[in-house]
């Protein structure tokens, strides 16, 4: 009998790493997509398959249709195999049919064949909307799903078993819990230096790493931008926003709605309000740590940066980057309380107390 799963979150949150880490040592097949055609993508897969099962033929040949490749495995799995298909949006962006011919071979073909179908995928949006959400043609066939979250201060701490509780926090600040940001840092330099060299050079991934993620997530980057930027600043309540970016009232509702969706922004309440669902005291935050600091240093400084020019980002990351500490500490607070309340006395509700943060600038 065949399960499927689906594995999504951020991109650089890992989702490839447990994917992998699981397949160890197991009899399985992994597939990174990307954006070529159809055609491409199918011989490459023909390649890995034709490997997996000593097939010369498959091999030579590949794949005419994903059909195909549904049909090859209902053949020739004779134990538990391991099929995971990473990046699975990418299929989608290709060819628009890719859900329903995945809902046709796995009916078809592999829900009665001992195989684990995995799709993988960054885009939060589409994963869901093209495997999850109730119209898409996989809703229902799916056995678990996983949205993989960034790591919290404790799990990241283990990157850096060495360092102290002050020492980790101001790289906690930085880069937050995304394991691929933690492995860019240097121990041995200090915070300012890893963000000179790590974040401020534009040769570094992470110079442009929100630009790609939000082309990658949606139409309009450039509205989200100067709502992500707005916020970042300390324009936290809807009309602070609408001043800040001139965007239509009647529009922000939307745009507010798609940040939250993808994680990028929270929305957070005092926690003494006795109907939080009608509150409008509620306050827009940037609940990433990275995405601040990029907010903070990189957009605003963007022009100087292209040019080789870090002396207005670095000089606000002396005056201000202890600030962030502040926020990030307060989180971090949030988290012990959690883990220790069995131990200490039992919390009803952990939250904010309304009191607006002081603005950055």
């Amino acid at each position: 009998m065949g399960n499927s799963g689906v594995i999504y979150g951020k991109r650089r949150v890992g989702k490839t790493e447990l994917i992998k880490q699981f397949s160890r040592g197991q009899n399985a097949i992994y597939f990174l997509a990307d954006r070529r055609t159809t055609k491409d993508q199918l011989k490459e897969l023909g390649q890995i398959m034709g490997r997996h099962f000593n097939d010369e033929v498959l091999s030579k040949n590949g794949f005419v249709e994903w059909l195909d490749v549904f049909k090859y495995l209902r053949h020739n799995v004779k134990e538990p195999l391991i099929f995971a298909v990473d990046e699975y949006p990418y299929l989608v962006e290709t060819d628009s049919a890719t859900g329903s011919v995945f809902q046709k071979g796995w009916d078809e073909y592999l829900k009665e064949v001992p195989v684990l179908l995995v799709l993988s995928g960054s885009s939060i949006a589409m994963m869901e909307d093209e495997a999850l959400s109730y119209k898409a043609p996989l809703y229902g066939r799916r056995s678990g799903q996983v949205l993989v979250q960034p790591m919290d201060f404790s799990q990241s701490q283990q990157f850096f078993k060495g360092l102290g509780f002050e020492e980790f926090l101001s790289i906690y600040t930085l880069v937050g819990g995304m394991p691929a940001y933690l492995l860019e840092i240097d121990p041995n330099e200090t915070v300012e230096a890893n963000f000179r060299q790590r974040i401020l050079d534009k040769k570094e991934f992470l110079y442009n790493e929100v630009e790609f993620i939000l082309r990658e997530e949606l139409r309009e980057p450039r509205v989200y931008l100067s709502i992500l930027a707005a916020i970042s600043l300390g324009k936290t309540r809807s009309s602070e926003i609408i001043n800040t970016t001139g965007i239509e009232k009647s529009h922000l509702h939307k745009y507010l709605g798609v940040l939250e969706h993808l994680r990028l922004i929270q929305r957070e309440l005092p926690i003494t309000e006795p109907m939080p669902a009608k509150s409008k005291k509620g306050l827009y935050k940037l609940p990433d740590n990275f995405l601040r600091v990029w907010f903070q240093f990189i957009y605003p400084f963007k022009s100087s940066l292209e040019i080789g020019d870090q002396s207005e980002a670095r000089g606000k990351f002396k005056a201000t980057f202890p600030l962030l500490c502040c926020l990030a500490y307060e989180q971090v607070c949030q988290e012990i309380l959690k883990k220790a309340r069995s131990r200490y006395f039992h919390l009803r509700k952990l939250g904010a107390g309304g009191i607006k943060m002081k603005k950055l600038i």
